[in-house]
């Protein structure tokens, strides 16, 4: 079994630019801490995104974050750029409304909350 990669990932905020530590839990999607100072009081600490800085969910700790990816992996080549996957899970129709129901699936069934990363 091979080992997460680590590597450094910048995302925006709303106080500017954050740089973390990440794990690219699988290819293209990567789980991260957001810093204290981001969105004081906000429980839901670990993010769960893409490689460009696409924020998918917030997730009350690590662990459950890494279930999350690893339970979207399999819908999406999640390497493809945001553009791409936004058509995909945003678009019309049944693959569309299908791609949404298994993504909000498997976010919920770890705790994590859409729309409520720190930023």
């Amino acid at each position: 079994m091979n080992s997460p990669i680590t590597r450094e990932h910048t995302f925006l905020c709303e106080e500017g630019p954050e740089t973390v530590t990440a794990t690219e839990a699988v290819p293209g999607l990567l789980v991260y801490e957001v810093p204290d100072s981001v969105s004081i009081g906000n429980p839901n600490r670990w993010s769960l995104g893409t490689r460009d800085g696409f924020c998918i969910a917030a997730f009350p700790d690590k662990q459950s974050a890494l279930r999350g990816a690893a339970d979207l992996a399999p819908l999406a080549d999640w390497t493809a750029p945001s553009d791409a996957l936004r058509s995909l899970f945003l678009g019309h129709g049944e693959t569309g409304l299908r791609a949404r129901r298994l993504m909000c699936e498997a976010v919920t069934r770890h705790e994590g909350r859409f729309g409520t990363r720190p930023a």
